[in-house]
């Protein structure tokens, strides 16, 4: 049910709906797809509830409706206003010999931009990163998630594994996430997630952070091994526009867990000393240098 199905639809939905746009790109066939509800009201509010409720898995199948539908390609759906009543069949009347010319486009539900069968064109990759730590049992951590490269981001959608690690919460930041726009499955240790802006339909450029997420440890975890966005359930892709490209540019997503940063301290000891130098207010530096076969000390 979710081929070619993903965040993008629900976009170029809302885009109309708002004026945005003034058709959908392969119009009738496009407006046959965005009837997810069935009610011969297409790319409506319950259609853009009901694609991303199941991107979020919370349904698996669109009620009321079917996976695909088959329109006669003979019928003439020439504009927005005459693409109901469609054909579903042909009838042929006395047949006795082969028959020719008579043809049925296939529209699969939901995927409104006819993307199912296309094999995907990636042009970048969207990194989300985060910050590696230790995280004992019974903790409750908020995790920072920020990224280098989030340039003119109208939407994203991507699974996002956490074994260990129960999401408790997801606060917005520079992305207006709402409980709508994730779901959390800790008891299998993974959460789909699917954003958009839907009260602008702005796209969002931010290297600052673009989220938190709020976990509970159900054990001793270490964020860098356990922390992962794929496309296990949810395809991870983020859908971008830049200054020479009207279109929407289909971009991977994926995650880095930066390590900590390591500090280094020097001590030294040895048989003959085990000193400090205190200088108080005084601005004078000392540079040590240790002569490592005799373990001698000398002051430059």
């Amino acid at each position: 049910w979710t081929c070619g199905v993903n965040v993008l639809d629900i976009m170029m939905m809302r885009r109309i709906q708002l004026g945005i746009w003034d058709e959908l790109p392969f119009l009738n066939y496009s407006l046959i797809a965005s009837d997810v509800s069935n009610d011969n009201q297409p790319y409506a509010g319950l259609d853009q509830f009901l694609i991303n409720r199941l991107l979020l898995g919370l349904i698996s199948e669109f009620p009321d409706n079917n996976d695909w539908t088959f329109v006669d390609e003979s019928q003439n759906l020439n504009n927005a206003n005459n693409f109901i009543p469609f054909d579903e069949t042909i009838d042929i009347n006395n047949l006795t010999n082969d028959t020719v010319n008579h043809n049925f486009v296939a529209v699969k539900i939901g995927d409104v931009d006819g993307s199912c069968l296309l094999a995907p064109n990636f042009v970048g990759d969207i990194v989300l990163e985060a910050d590696d730590q230790m995280i004992s049992t019974g903790d409750t951590i908020e995790v920072d998630i920020y990224s280098n490269n989030f340039i003119e981001v109208h939407g994203l959608q991507f699974t996002l594994s956490h074994a260990g690690l129960n999401l408790i919460d997801v606060i917005a930041e520079d992305l207006s996430i709402t409980n709508q726009s994730y779901l959390a499955n800790n008891q299998e240790g993974y959460s789909r997630f699917v954003w958009f802006d839907n009260s602008t339909s702005r796209p969002v450029t931010s290297n600052d952070i673009l989220f938190k997420l709020v976990f509970e440890a159900t054990e001793v975890v270490q964020l860098l091994e356990v922390l992962d966005v794929n496309s296990d359930f949810t395809s991870a892709e983020a859908y971008t526009t830049n200054d020479t490209i009207s279109d929407f540019l289909l971009n991977h997503v994926s995650m880095i867990v930066n390590p900590e940063e390591e500090t280094c301290t020097d001590t030294i000891t040895n048989e003959y000393s085990n000193f400090s130098k205190l200088i108080g207010n005084s601005q004078e530096e000392f540079i040590r240098k240790v002569d490592g076969e005799r373990g001698n000390i000398y002051l430059l």
